[in-house]
């Protein structure tokens, strides 16, 4: 019996330690997609100004190389982008990556995936 409970406590610290690395991990797959999604969008020329978004209009889909980007980043780092949008000017702008990871355990009562958000702005 005692054997049992051991058995399912540590079956639930390894399940919910599964969770927490797989967190961490969506968090810096965003982050670091952000990241590269900004710097292509500073040196690339496509712009959201050439989309016609503002600030005032809010998020409006990133160009494509900068989706791409964030995409490739995401992948190396075992998570896909869920979102990715770009909100500013030309020369002052956000981008917003979201990643997901899948979870290697699934238990009961926790989602399947785990998501973060990050944003990333130029540096000049």
């Amino acid at each position: 019996m005692i054997m049992l409970v051991l058995l399912a406590v540590t079956a639930a610290v390894l399940g919910f330690a599964g969770y927490a690395t797989a967190r961490h991990q969506s968090q810096n797959a965003a982050d670091l997609a952000a990241l590269a999604a900004a710097q292509t969008e500073g040196s690339s020329g496509a712009s959201v100004g050439s989309a016609g978004t503002t600030v005032a209009d809010g998020p409006a889909p990133a160009p494509a190389p900068v989706c791409t980007a964030a995409r490739r980043v995401a992948r190396a780092n075992g998570a896909e982008v869920t979102g990715c949008e770009l909100v500013g000017s030309p020369f002052d702008f956000v981008v917003t990556v979201r990643a997901e990871v899948a979870l290697p355990v699934h238990l009961p009562g926790l989602p399947d995936t785990v998501s973060a958000e990050a944003n990333a702005a130029p540096v000049r």
